[in-house]
């Protein structure tokens, strides 16, 4: 009898060479308490890079999806998914060595149902700037002074609130998120 696959973890990728190694690798460390229970799928989008290469090494499944819209392009890896739990992540980032017994544990006990995390994207491009060392000057805005609407689905945004108290270590703040990012990021460049 086949065993289940836990988790399908899906990422976006357009020509990321030079960041998917180390995604991936994050994923096999926090895979390791899943053994072959985790598939990684990993959605080539116009790339023309070693992306696919670099993916197959890791014994990622690739799917392609050609459209300039990152919702079709998650949707892709989901199609091809055979996982119990669908975990998105993106090329350029890396899951925590305990992301995914994490995952499990909050969808287990019965009050979460997903995560993320909500932030404006006037926040985000401050901090942003801010931990570079930049200074532009931004304004925030929303749909009424933009004059065009913004629709998002209701609850596009879910809570992650209710980690702590089921004994998952806390994310850590946002500052020193990107903080963390730009430093990993510059050293992968250099």
């Amino acid at each position: 009898m086949m065993k289940l696959l836990r988790f399908s973890v899906i990422i976006p990728a357009r020509n990321e060479e030079l960041f998917i190694g180390a995604c991936l690798e994050s994923i096999r460390a926090a895979g390791t308490a899943y053994e072959g229970q985790v598939e990684v799928i990993v959605v080539l989008n116009r790339c023309s890079d070693r992306t696919e290469e670099i993916a197959r090494s890791f014994g990622a499944h690739t799917v392609r999806e050609d459209a300039r819209n990152l919702a079709r392009i998650r949707n892709a890896g989901a199609r091809a998914a055979q996982g119990q739990i669908f975990v998105t992540i993106d090329a350029d980032s890396a899951m925590s060595p305990d992301a995914l017994v994490a995952i499990d544990r909050a969808l287990s006990s019965g009050t979460t149902v997903g995560g993320g995390t909500p932030i404006s994207w006037y926040d985000w491009a401050t901090k942003i700037f801010a931990a570079a060392g930049l200074e532009p000057r931004l304004k925030p805005t929303n749909e009424r002074e933009f004059r065009t609407a913004a629709r998002r689905p209701k609850y596009s945004a879910l809570s992650n609130s209710k980690m702590e108290s089921l004994g998952i270590a806390p994310m850590p703040p946002l500052d020193q998120a990107i903080a963390d990012y730009l430093k990993a990021r510059a050293q992968k460049l250099s």
